[in-house]
């Protein structure tokens, strides 16, 4: 007769074996150095997952996560995707994961999906580096990536960022090692539909295979053949935009960003006057420009004080078609105002990626005046340098504080690599330091002007600079 104390003796002896079996990997190969860095990954996985265990719904109380949760549950319950600002990779895995493991495990499930992506991402960064001659950089690589406790952070949360990122560095991976293009570039195409910036780098990508081109090292009908591939990868999502809202398009992101939260700062700064009362003035301006009193009521401008962009979040892509027209507008009038706005949001980006992590680890997100108290003292654009909002961590939160603090000072240390490679070099490259230079400065242009200085945003950037400040040039097959 079968007994529990059989079921549980089979079980044991089952975990015996994946035991032997780890162990004698760990023996035979020869890459000690990673499987220690790899054990280390893990461990900082596993305390925030702990952390994690209690509360759960951290991982979806907030912010984008809730969002996605909200447009997953509305995939399950069959009423359809109710936004053309985010597009349907991401919300379709959580649906899946909920359907199959339940709502609570399915959220747990993802989040060690996410964790497995994170350290699956380090090795993929290790594996673009091991050509170098310098033995050390692919660890540094791996270690950099693997052991930064803001990735862990984002990875114990559903957001987009660590399956974006690793189906960024895996198609690098495919194109630049093992010239996989038409699998490099599908899988671009995937990562378009978790976050539309896949299509920037695709086009990077296909700007950088040009140039192959050109150089006799790949076919025109190959060259064209990516091009096709990935437009008829991506559009079918843009064929059913057209069909509900009458225009092709991907995904209405970059106008809901650039035309109505990024807008409204660059109109303040140019008329002088508050914030909010330049989000009235803006949402005013383009509700009578766009003529959308013949379509829609009124915005709430209480509501449009704190946060503008909510009214088209609720109705069509057409208002932020016209809200993005009336911005670039006022971005040809106002050159001075964009320039200074660049240059703080992006250093607000740099540095409010030391602050972002720990201030959302270190207190409960779900207290919604805790949560706004944080936002408007630590995260509101006016905060250029962060060094206040800093100030108001040591003061409310210590902990928080002092490791964003020698996050920030280790984030300066890698800056630092990165400026004095670039003089070293004297702004010579090969390609593929071209390529991940080009799409560092890109996202984190993207971070600040579109992001408004986000701290993930800013986390896009981040393994396409390690790639670039650790490869060196003397990597002969990168190179073509």
């Amino acid at each position: 007769m079968f007994t529990i104390k059989d079921f549980f003796c089979r079980r044991i002896n089952l975990f015996k074996k994946i035991w032997e079996k780890a162990r004698n990997f760990i023996i035979k190969t020869s890459d000690r150095k990673l499987i220690f860095l790899l054990a280390l990954g893990i461990c900082l996985r596993f305390f925030f997952f702990v952390r994690l265990l209690q509360k759960p719904l951290l991982a979806i109380s907030f912010g984008d996560p809730g969002g996605y949760y909200d447009l997953a549950k509305s995939f399950i319950q069959g009423t359809g995707f109710p936004t053309s600002i985010r597009p349907p990779g991401y919300p379709l895995l959580i649906a899946e994961f909920l359907k199959i493991f339940g709502y609570q495990f399915g959220i747990l499930g993802l989040i060690i999906l996410n964790y497995s992506l994170g350290l699956l991402t380090a090795y993929f960064i290790y594996r673009l580096l091991k050509v170098n001659f310098n033995k050390i950089t692919p660890y540094l690589g791996f270690g950099l990536y693997a052991l930064n406790p803001a990735f862990a952070l984002y990875e114990s949360s559903l957001f987009t960022e660590p399956l974006f990122i690793f189906l960024a560095i895996f198609s690098f991976y495919l194109l630049f090692q093992h010239k996989r293009y038409i699998t490099s570039t599908i899988i671009l195409a995937v990562a378009s539909y978790v976050r539309p910036s896949g299509i920037v780098i695709f086009l990077i990508v296909f700007i950088y295979l040009f140039f192959h081109l050109i150089r006799k090292q790949l076919t025109i009908v190959k060259y064209f053949v990516l091009g096709i591939v990935f437009l008829f990868l991506i559009f079918p999502w843009c064929m059913r935009n057209k069909m509900k809202y009458n225009r092709y398009f991907f995904s209405n992101i970059d106008e809901f960003n650039v035309g109505l939260y990024t807008a409204p700062i660059i109109y303040s700064m140019k008329y002088n006057i508050p914030i909010k009362q330049a989000r009235i003035e803006w949402l005013t301006l383009i509700y009578n420009k766009g003529n959308f009193y013949k379509k829609y009521p009124l915005p709430d401008l209480e509501k449009a004080k704190e946060l503008s962009a909510y009214w088209a979040y609720q109705n069509s892509p057409d208002i932020t078609n016209s809200a993005l027209h009336e911005a670039l507008k006022l971005f040809l009038i106002s050159p001075q105002e964009v320039t200074v706005y660049t240059i703080r949001s992006m250093t607000l980006a740099f540095f409010n990626n030391a602050i972002y992590p720990f201030a959302l680890y270190f207190y409960d997100y779900t207290d919604s005046h805790l949560r706004k108290n944080i936002m408007d003292n630590v995260l509101q654009f006016k905060f250029i340098i962060a060094i206040r909002g800093i100030l108001f961590l040591y003061k409310n939160f210590p902990k928080a504080a002092f490791f964003s603090t020698i996050y920030l000072l280790f984030n300066i240390l890698l800056l630092l690599f990165f400026l004095r490679k670039l003089l070293l070099t004297r702004l010579v490259f090969c390609p593929f330091e071209t390529v991940c230079l080009v799409l560092f400065i890109i996202n984190w242009f993207i971070a600040g002007f579109v992001g408004l200085g986000g701290a993930r945003y800013f986390s896009v950037s981040y393994p396409f600079g390690l790639l670039f400040i650790f490869t060196k040039q003397e990597t002969s097959h990168i190179k073509s």
